[in-house]
């Protein structure tokens, strides 16, 4: 956006001029003078016109963007495939004991819930049948 301004000046001017010449008779004269000037004036910030403090503004906060949004993906991969070992491991091999079963389940619904926290996703409640085979058969009647 430019820069603009005016200025309107008006002078009447009554001068008295005084010519004395050697061998002619001296000469007084009154020049009255009507003056106007109209002076206007428009500036350009041109380093702003190509560069403005705003792209730098702008600029860095799509790099920021950017930098978090690599960031929370991968921390979702990373959750997803732990969550995907935690699957394994609960339906693949017996927990040696009921607080190693629940310690699984319960990083397991963390897991569950933080990538939840972060996609939006929902997770289906696990039956209870995985908890009954991590911790091994059931005894026998």
């Amino acid at each position: 956006m430019p820069t603009a301004s005016a200025q309107y000046d008006h002078r009447l001017d009554q001068g008295w001029t005084l010519d004395q010449e050697a061998g002619s008779a001296d000469s007084l004269s009154n020049d009255g003078e009507h003056q106007s000037v109209l002076r206007v004036k428009l500036s350009w910030e041109l380093d702003r016109l190509v560069y403005s403090p705003q792209e730098l503004r702008v600029a860095r906060a799509a790099i920021d963007l950017d930098e978090w949004r690599v960031r929370v993906l991968t921390e979702v991969t990373g959750l997803y495939f732990e969550r995907q070992r935690l699957l394994l491991a609960l339906d693949l091999q017996p927990a040696p004991s009921l607080d190693e079963a629940i310690e699984l389940h319960l990083r397991l619904r963390e897991v569950e819930g933080t990538l939840a926290g972060l996609t939006g996703l929902r997770f289906e409640a696990a039956s209870p049948a995985p908890a009954t085979r991590a911790l091994g058969p059931s005894p026998s009647r």
